[in-house]
């Protein structure tokens, strides 16, 4: 399989350069703006109140989401 998606990419690109077009845009082109991302706040050991401090550092950021931790390791 990785072989036959490889072959798929290459006429991909061959058919892209030959056309003068990027090959998103042969898949159907643009679709979204922009794509929501998040930040993980996964590390361990680290009380509360640090959460709250990176967290509104990625508000800052623009990130869409923040992951925090579901369980308390201290």
């Amino acid at each position: 399989m990785a072989a036959i998606s490889a072959l798929d990419i290459a006429c991909f690109d061959i058919k892209s350069k030959a056309v003068g077009t990027p090959i998103w845009n042969l898949l159907g082109g643009k679709f979204r703006d922009g794509v929501p991302v998040y930040s993980s706040l996964m590390q361990r050991y680290l009380p509360p109140e640090r959460d709250v401090e990176k967290m509104l550092a990625r508000m800052e950021q623009e990130y869409s989401w923040v992951k925090l931790r579901t369980t308390t390791t201290w």
